[in-house]
């Protein structure tokens, strides 16, 4: 493999960083056991796939290229529950911002992560529960296609 998931977390992470309502930013190495401002992410790998190790499944027609692809989760703690208007709006706001950041990237090395051949995005709104305390969030997905 040609790139790491570290590199992958971590372009992630910065590239998200430059979002203006996103307060602190953390990838996996980085996570802290409580969250002390807001809004906070967290980036880290959550699955991963590849083709099978002979050449007769791979998926060009010569059989010489392995596709590996990679499930990141960048999960951003917007503020803990409170006042539902106001979270909202905060978190809809912060959705927006990042997903002008992601329209912004042009190139297949997304977030500047050579290496990555292809990628998509989704979000999914979300209460996102940590030590104990409910918190309003998103869980931003990225799949990473990788060669």
């Amino acid at each position: 493999m040609s790139i790491t998931l570290a590199e992958i977390c971590d372009g992630i992470k910065d590239g998200f960083s430059s979002a203006a309502n996103l307060r602190v930013s953390q990838s996996y190495d980085e996570l802290t056991e409580g969250i002390h401002d807001f809004p906070l992410m967290q980036v880290y790998p959550s699955r991963g796939h590849a083709d099978a190790a002979n050449a007769n499944d791979r998926t060009t027609f010569s059989g010489g290229i392995r596709q590996t692809e990679f499930v990141i989760v960048a999960d951003i703690y917007v503020s803990p529950m409170a006042d539902i208007a106001e979270d909202m709006a905060d978190t809809v706001a912060l959705i927006d911002q990042l997903w002008d950041l992601c329209e912004d990237q042009t190139s297949a090395d997304f977030f500047d992560i050579t290496g990555c051949r292809s990628w998509n995005w989704s979000f999914d709104y979300a209460t996102l529960i940590y030590a104990g305390i409910s918190y309003r969030g998103v869980r931003w997905t990225f799949t990473i296609r990788v060669m």
